[in-house]
This record gives structure tokens, C-alpha cells and sequence, in this order.
């Protein structure tokens, strides 16, 4: 079941991305991480937009994510949000 998440928008902080059209950009950030020189920072992140990945494929057209900050984590996570606001700009957290 596909949530529209522009309702849930709300939620905000810098720890939170809104990402409008999912699709495109989980694969635009696929291909980003991939070029990445940190192995285990790629294989998390790899592993972050998989997870996302397979609610597109649920039909989920918009995300709003927000990833853990913990040991591996935290720096893909902030990498990849980082990916995801410039690819959208409406995006934001604000």
C-alpha cells in the first residue's frame, strides 16, 4: 500500500530527507555511491537505498527517510542524505 507522503512532510530536522521522486533518485544515488572510496560507507549505503528500493517497488512514489546514526551508519546516512537533497531540491528538511 502506497502512502502519499507530502501529508507527513511535517516531520522534519536534519535528519530527515523528502525525496519526490523516489525512483529516479535512488538510482541516480545508486550510481553515486558506487563511486565512492570508502568500502564499508558504500556497502551500508548500498544496503540503506536496497531498503528503500523495495518500497518503490511496492508502488511507494515518494520516501521521506530517516536513517539510524550509528557506528556504520552515520556515514552513509549522512552521505546519502546529502546525495538525496542535492538531487531534489524540494527534498529539504525544512
Amino acid at each position: 500500500m502506497a502512502v502519499w507522503i507530502l501529508r507527513f512532510k511535517s516531520s522534519s530536522g536534519p535528519k530527515y530527507v523528502y525525496v519526490a521522486d523516489a525512483g529516479s533518485a535512488l538510482e541516480r544515488a545508486t550510481r553515486r555511491v558506487q563511486a565512492w572510496p570508502d568500502p564499508e560507507a558504500r556497502r551500508v549505503a548500498l544496503i540503506l537505498i536496497d531498503v528503500a528500493t523495495r518500497d518503490v517497488e511496492g508502488g511507494q512514489t515518494q520516501l521521506l527517510l530517516r536513517w539510524s546514526e550509528r557506528d556504520a551508519f552515520a556515514q552513509a546516512a549522512q552521505g546519502l542524505r546529502e546525495i538525496l537533497r542535492e538531487d531534489d531540491p524540494e527534498g529539504t528538511d525544512d
